[in-house]
C-alpha cells in the first residue's frame, strides 16, 4: 500500500513539471504549457514568465456596469490644426505650439457620447475649439456654430457630444469663452 501511495504522488508530481507550450500560430513561444492561439487570437512573450493573450476583437466591449480596465494610458495628441473623428473619441488633444490652434469638433450626431479633451498647454496664442455649424457647445457659447477658446495655460475642458447637436463640458479648469 505503501508503495502504491508513493507511485501515486511521484506521478501526480512529475505531471504537475510537465507544464504547458505556448504558441502563436503553431510557431512555440518557448514557454511551458500548451496554449494553441489560433485565428483571431495572438499569443506574446514579453518576458521571462509573462504571456500576453489577445484577441482580434472588432466591435462594442459590453459589461455589466462594474468592470474597470486599468493599467492603459489615455491617448494625447500634442497638435497643431485638426480636424477630429470618431476615432480620435476618448483622447486628449494639448496646444503645445505658440500661435492659434483650431481643432474642428465632428458633427455631433455622428459621434453621440464621444469625448474629447482639450489641454492648453502654453499661454502664447490662443486655443479654438470649434463645433460642427449646426452644432453648440451648450453653456460655454451662447448659438450654434460658435467656437470655444483660451488661452491660459494648464486650463482644459473635457466635451461630450449629448445629442445630435449638442455638446457639453464634462470638466473644466479655467475659462474658455465664447470665441464668435
Amino acid at each position: 500500500m505503501k508503495l502504491f501511495l508513493f507511485l501515486v504522488f511521484t506521478l501526480f508530481s512529475l505531471s504537475s513539471l510537465a507544464g504547458f507550450e505556448g504558441l502563436n500560430d503553431g510557431s512555440s513561444l518557448k514557454i511551458f504549457n500548451r496554449i494553441n492561439c489560433d485565428e483571431g487570437i495572438t499569443c506574446t512573450r514579453a518576458s521571462k514568465g509573462t504571456l500576453t493573450i489577445a484577441a482580434g476583437v472588432a466591435g462594442d466591449l459590453d459589461g455589466e456596469g462594474s468592470q474597470t480596465i486599468t493599467g492603459y494610458l489615455n491617448y494625447q495628441n500634442t497638435l497643431t490644426t485638426e480636424s477630429l473623428t470618431a476615432a480620435d473619441c476618448m483622447t486628449s488633444h494639448i496646444k503645445s505650439i505658440a500661435g492659434t490652434v483650431e481643432i474642428e469638433l465632428p458633427e455631433a450626431s455622428t459621434v453621440l457620447g464621444c469625448r474629447y479633451t482639450f489641454v492648453t498647454g502654453t499661454s502664447e496664442g490662443i486655443f479654438v475649439v470649434d463645433p460642427d455649424d449646426a452644432d453648440q457647445i451648450l453653456v460655454e457659447t451662447n448659438a450654434v456654430g460658435d467656437s470655444i477658446t483660451n488661452g491660459t495655460a494648464g486650463n482644459t475642458i473635457m466635451l461630450e457630444a449629448i445629442s445630435a447637436t449638442h455638446w457639453v463640458s464634462i470638466g473644466t479648469v479655467g475659462t474658455w469663452a465664447d470665441g464668435d
